[in-house]
């Protein structure tokens, strides 16, 4: 049969004619699904093992899966059937047949980035979603280019990529940071497209799965985005914020405009750092999360910082120098840097004690000893100075409310010097009741308050005249009556001497 003399105008004839034209191709779809077939092959033989060891970006596997692709192009031009008579009705019936026959109940099939698949599953690739679709075949680039004739002559046309496609590639597989980064990248600029359900579903079905937690988490399991301003990225978060290397890739507004989260509060991460294990463990890591909280102190509203302090309080999370020991006490019990009325009291132990200093103070760190503790010591003798505590006291009296000055003067603390009996030594008296140790005093045989180098204009010493009440009042009379004393009997001696 010569293709210038097919008959179409008989009836019968025109039925064989198609008929055979039909299977013309359907012999051609045969043969290219062969052809497809050992492409089948060679990519699950050569590339999809690559694939499955994390290796598709190697130059080698590249170098490969280029090749198969540009045989398949061939493939495809191939079979690009092409006008080449004047009859073109002829032409379009093989090709008819070529794209509707079902082979092995099977569309048409193609290379794609997932291997050989059916036409009908395949899309066109879509700049904006290649950072994140992995799993949806795709046709590759090379195919597209050189087969576009072909794609356009198919009565099954490839259809662009959609958003059931996106729920497609979730629900089937986790992403990495990256692929999450251009998932929101692409979400946010189709927002307004999406309906609420389809956005639900999203959150529902992305998910991430970092090297730093053990099980995937999806995008609804968040609740907030982390700002470096107020948080440093390189402390432990809480599993509800969204990792810093993903957010920081997306403005705030659109983090909370298009996914409903919000700025991690201060008080929130306090609450989850209070019960990390090493809080009360490391002294660095207690001196980082100090100095977070130190740095935000200005701007952090005062029903924040009261549950803060409750957070906080009831930790042994105050690094301390116990003597030569080292250990974590609980706020209440420790004191600031510049206590050192005893050597061995619990001291806060930071690298810059300054860098904390409000938080301290928020927390209930000592700036003085307590009375009570001092009185204690200066009883039993033991490592305290009653010079060096007035000296002490002297420079924290600001900071000693009224009711400790009073029990200051009204317990017996204070040592008497004494030349006659060494045992009254180690007894204690009221300031009240001892006199300065000045020469007149002991000339008039006063009790004198023991003090090795006397001088009223110290720091210490102006203290001690403070709070003895008899300094004022008996030690100016007697340097009067000493005065008035001295200058009669003087002048009477005078007098005798001249009439004698």
């Amino acid at each position: 049969m010569e293709r210038e003399s097919i008959d179409f105008t008989n009836k019968t004839l025109a039925r064989y004619n198609k008929e055979m034209l039909s299977i013309a191709g359907i012999l051609c779809r045969i043969i290219y699904e062969d052809e497809m077939s050992r492409i089948t092959k060679d990519y699950n033989e050569i590339i999809k093992p690559s694939i499955k060891s994390d290796d598709e970006d190697t130059k080698c596997v590249r170098e490969r899966l280029e090749k198969l692709e540009r045989q398949a192009a061939r493939v495809l031009d191939h079979f690009t059937f092409k006008p080449s008579m004047q009859n073109l009705s002829i032409g379009r019936e093989i090709e008819s047949r070529f794209f509707n026959c079902k082979w092995r109940e099977r569309d048409l099939t193609i290379l794609s980035t997932k291997g050989v698949t059916e036409i009908s599953k395949v899309r066109f690739p879509d700049p904006e979603m290649k950072g994140f679709i992995k799993n949806v075949p795709v046709v590759p680039n090379i195919i597209l280019e050189q087969c576009n004739v072909f794609f356009k002559k198919s009565t099954n046309p490839i259809k662009k990529m959609t958003n059931q496609d996106v729920l497609y590639e979730l629900k089937n597989r986790n992403l990495c940071e990256n692929e999450m980064i251009e998932f929101l990248k692409w979400w946010n600029k189709y927002n307004f497209r999406l309906a609420t359900s389809e956005k639900a579903q999203l959150m529902q079905f992305a998910t991430i799965h970092t090297c730093d937690e053990s099980r995937p988490l999806t995008l609804n399991s968040f609740v907030y985005f982390l700002n470096p301003g107020i948080i440093p990225p390189d402390v432990d978060l809480p599993p509800e914020v969204l990792p810093y290397n993903i957010s920081k890739n997306l403005q705030h507004q659109d983090l909370k405009r298009c996914f409903g989260w919000s700025e991690l509060p201060l008080v929130s991460w306090a609450r989850f750092i209070a019960d990390h294990p090493d809080l009360e463990v490391s002294s660095k890591f207690a001196e980082k999360v100090f100095q977070i909280l130190e740095r935000n102190f200005q701007n952090t509203s005062q029903p924040n910082k009261e549950t803060i302090c409750q957070l906080f309080s009831q930790k042994k999370c105050i690094p301390t120098k116990f003597g030569m020991k080292f250990e974590m006490k609980f706020p209440h019990e420790t004191y600031f840097h510049y206590v050192n009325l005893f050597s061995d009291l619990p001291i806060i132990q930071f690298q810059k004690p300054s860098s904390v200093q409000n938080v301290m103070e928020l927390l209930g760190v000592r700036k003085v000893v307590e009375l009570q503790i001092i009185f204690d010591r200066l009883v039993e003798q033991r490592d305290c100075d009653h010079m060096q505590l007035a000296k002490y006291l002297a420079l924290e009296l600001k900071n000693l409310k009224e009711d400790e000055i009073m029990k200051l003067k009204t317990t017996p603390i204070w040592p008497k010097e004494n030349s006659v009996d060494p045992e009254s030594s180690t007894r204690r008296f009221i300031i009240s009741d001892l006199y300065t140790p000045t020469p007149i005093n002991r000339e008039f045989g006063m009790p004198i308050l023991y003090w090795k180098r006397w001088s009223r204009y110290t720091l210490e010493g102006r203290f001690v005249v403070v709070g003895s009440v008899m300094y004022s009042i008996f030690s100016t009379c007697l340097t009067f009556i000493y005065i008035y004393i001295y200058f009669f009997v003087g002048k009477f001696l005078i007098y005798l001497s001249l009439h004698d």
